[in-house]
């Protein structure tokens, strides 16, 4: 619903394969009622774990702590993946930044490197998201 403002919260459960009381039961703080209209809070503190590589290329568990957080992991995610599929300028934006207190892999030495776990990591991600 953050990303498409006209969803309703009925059509998002559905989207989601859940019924709109569960949606409701879990993230109805999240739910605002203006008129006949939901409208949905722009972040979240909620908890999520993310699996990320640190600066020497272990991939690591991270505790985030907001949608806000979530949202830099994929980002960062999508131009690590730009970066191993020869875009050398996608990860420049990311030196330097923390997500969840941990630093993240953009070194190409360390990359080139860690290549082994990478490419163990990248199977998971493709079997744990349904790509495969």
């Amino acid at each position: 619903m953050r990303a498409d403002p006209n969803l309703t919260p009925t059509r998002a459960a559905k989207l989601e394969g859940v019924s709109y009381r569960t949606l409701k039961k879990y993230f109805g703080s999240e739910l605002n009622r203006v008129g006949n209209r939901y409208h949905v809070s722009p972040s979240d503190r909620r908890v999520a774990y993310v699996y990320l590589p640190d600066e020497r290329g272990n991939i690591i568990q991270r505790k985030t702590t907001s949608s806000k957080e979530r949202e830099q992991a994929g980002a960062f995610l999508a131009d690590f993946n730009r970066y191993q599929r020869g875009d050398s300028t996608a990860l420049a934006k990311w030196r330097n930044v923390k997500i969840g207190g941990f630093g993240l892999l953009t070194d190409a030495r360390a990359i080139r490197e860690s290549e082994p776990e990478m490419a163990d990591f990248n199977l998971y991600r493709a079997l744990s998201s349904g790509a495969a």
